[in-house]
């Protein structure tokens, strides 16, 4: 399975809330991080499988993803870098947010082992208050 494939798998867990198959995929020192601010509750550092599923957890509990759609994977050697689109309502307050985002991936013998996201955290914040 190339590298490219294991991270659309990881996807796929996330996108059923199959947070425990999400969590199998990521490496014991795996370092996931998140741009953002500390108003936004699933921004931040998290490490290893237990905080991955946790920010999963909080940020599927915050909103409402009306789409999430990974569309162009880019894969050289351990990287695999992934340019995509969401739109999503927060929970709270209903109000909505679209966003365009580029993810990086490390994965390394079936594992991954390092994510960090890229987004619009402005409209993120907006949507959020």
């Amino acid at each position: 399975m190339s590298n490219s494939e294991i991270v659309s798998r990881a996807y796929d867990h996330f996108n059923r809330k199959d947070f425990d198959g999400l969590a199998a995929m990521v490496a014991p020192d795996c370092s996931w991080n998140v741009a953002g601010p500390a108003d936004i509750p699933w921004a931040g550092h998290y490490e290893g499988p237990e905080q991955v599923k946790a920010y999963a957890r909080t940020l599927t509990e915050t909103v409402d993803f009306q789409s999430f759609a990974p569309e162009n994977f880019v894969e050289g050697g351990d990287t695999v870098v992934v340019c995509g689109s969401e739109k999503a309502v927060v929970k709270e307050t209903g109000k909505e947010f679209v966003n365009l985002f580029a993810h990086v991936f490390t994965v390394k013998d079936g594992k991954i082992t390092f994510f960090q996201e890229y987004g619009d955290t402005a409209e993120i914040e907006q949507a959020l208050h």
